[in-house]
């Protein structure tokens, strides 16, 4: 019996050794533990060693980049901030994380900065409980184990090439170059011409928008308000060469219909197609470049401070609202 139990320690010891070895040796130059399809969210869940945030954002590229993690943090006023975005993500994935996260934690506002072509993705496939436990006990140490309960040479063999330049540049769209809170703003590289860019011209149909999409989104409001969270859902622009009437109209209508479910539950819709932002501050059909994220994120803030006041001069300033202790945003020095 002792025999067999060696044996079965020594079978455990070796890989778990070979494993943090590894680690060790190679962490920074290999892809986190693919404990889900998508790269890019793989990568920012082990950004992190602690999730727990009063102001949380989930969403797509453009969440990770039109949202501009300096002018969030002032505008607040607190560090205690956490950006989960990842390319690609719908409606569906981000009800998903979104129930897991408040499975652990309940932050004060959850914000969703999207764009019409979210609601067009494929939905993905996750194991939830590989990301519960990864948000719940995001500990370094396991890492080892992840990557040999999750071995999948074909997956790190594939994103080793490009791993090292996406954490390393800043000048596209799929950036892993985190700031601290999760965010990536995106420069204009030297040799960088829109002309040539294949997102330059995206025009997206948002007549086509299923309405399990905007059920997610109602999911979502409701999840955020039993647990007295508030939601702010963000419509980002596209670039002001792309708009024309036709966008105009199908955009009214695909807003209207997310405004109706934010009424139901007192979440806010914030339009940034109300202003036309100059092509110039786009990397591409609606991903914005580092000066566009800025002003587009102090834009944001700046509705968000509206939108308290006015409900602090109606006698709204309630638990519901997501204010801690009655405080707003407030202007700072």
């Amino acid at each position: 019996m002792k025999y067999f139990l060696n044996r079965i320690l020594v079978f455990v010891l070796i890989p778990m050794s070979i494993g943090l070895l590894i680690t060790i040796l190679f962490s920074n130059i290999i892809p986190s533990p693919r404990i889900t399809p998508s790269y890019t969210l793989n990568e920012k869940l082990f950004f992190f060693d602690d999730f727990d945030k009063n102001y949380l954002c989930i969403g797509s590229s453009v969440s990770l980049n039109n949202i501009s993690s300096e002018q969030i943090v002032s505008g607040i006023g607190s560090e205690s901030y956490i950006n989960l975005s990842s390319a690609g993500v719908t409606p569906a994935d981000i009800y998903k994380l979104l129930k897991i996260y408040t499975d652990e934690f309940t932050p004060r506002y959850f914000i969703f900065p999207s764009n019409e072509i979210d609601f067009l993705h494929k939905d993905k496939e996750f194991d939830l409980n590989k990301i519960h436990r990864r948000i719940k006990y995001p500990y370094v140490y396991l890492n080892p184990l992840l990557y040999l309960t999750n071995l999948d040479l074909e997956y790190y063999f594939k994103n080793y090439p490009t791993h090292q330049l996406f954490k390393k540049t800043d000048t596209t769209t799929k950036s892993i170059k985190y700031d601290k809170y999760g965010g990536v703003l995106v420069n204009k590289g030297k040799l960088q011409d829109n002309r040539l860019n294949s997102l330059w011209s995206l025009q997206v149909d948002i007549s086509d928008i299923a309405d399990s999409s905007y059920n997610y989104l109602d999911s979502i409001c409701k999840l955020t308000y039993e647990n007295d969270i508030k939601f702010v859902f963000i419509q980002s622009p596209i670039r002001q060469g792309l708009v024309d009437e036709s966008y105009k109209t199908k955009m009214n209508n695909h807003l209207g219909k997310v405004n109706d479910l934010l009424l139901k539950y007192n979440h806010q819709l914030i339009d940034g197609t109300q202003v036309e932002w100059p092509d110039s501050l786009f990397f591409d059909y609606g991903h914005l470049l580092a000066d566009g994220a800025r002003s587009f994120t102090t834009f944001c803030i700046n509705k968000i401070k509206e939108n308290q006041q006015l409900n602090v001069s109606m006698g709204h300033t309630k638990k519901s609202q997501g204010l801690p202790n009655n405080q707003i945003f407030s202007e700072r020095d």
